[in-house]
């Protein structure tokens, strides 16, 4: 019975109630749904804001790691590409005769006696980098102008050289024994010289 009397009062309204009345009933569903699940949808909203900005700082740090890695393998081309370099300017068999020849030569042109040369007993291998190196022990005596001279033609030798542990000093040991202050010539003074020379060659 109360079914037909609001049936006909459905009837008995005009059109625009009517079409006001459908929109109602159309969207209470999904106006309860709203009211009863707003605090879950809020929910689920904020985590799926986090996870957004969890993906991006993971995103961002792998992308600064990509990075790092391009600036890397720059880094060792370079390096690589520097040893390749190097290696052609390393003989492959170092005569220390032909070094000492030179060195004669160089104490004829600057003017510089070579007291000792004492390489070592043998080659010290880098196999990881494909070299070999020997330390040669010299000891100069002359003019300290001369002598740097001397040292700097020494690191531009045909052989890839380089020097280490250099020292000066104004006393010399005399060819009879005992030690003797080195004597000033003119205004340039005479020095003692020591110096490690490293010679290099490849494997």
């Amino acid at each position: 019975m109360d079914l037909d009397i609001l049936l006909d009062n459905y009837k008995n309204t005009i059109f625009q109630k009517r079409v006001i009345l459908c929109i109602l009933l159309g969207l209470f569903p999904s106006i309860y749904i709203m009211i009863i699940d707003y605090d879950n949808l809020q929910l689920e909203k904020e985590s799926a804001i986090e996870a957004v900005e969890r993906s991006r700082i993971k995103y961002d740090k792998n992308k600064k790691k990509v990075a790092d890695l391009k600036d890397l393998e720059s880094k060792i081309s370079t390096i690589e590409n520097g040893l390749d370099k190097a290696k052609t300017l390393l003989p492959t068999e170092i005569s220390m005769d032909k070094i000492l020849s030179s060195l004669g030569q160089m104490e004829v042109d600057f003017r510089v006696k070579l007291r000792s040369f004492s390489p070592a007993n043998s080659f010290i291998d880098n196999t990881e980098l494909g070299y070999s190196k020997i330390p040669v022990k010299l000891s100069l005596e002359g003019d300290f102008i001369q002598t740097m001279q001397f040292l700097d033609k020494l690191v531009h030798m045909d052989s890839l050289t380089h020097l280490r542990n250099i020292s000066f000093s104004k006393e010399v040991e005399a060819e009879d024994g005992p030690s003797k202050m080195m004597q000033s010539t003119g205004s340039n003074d005479q020095v003692m010289s020591n110096v490690d020379l490293i010679i290099y060659k490849g494997l």
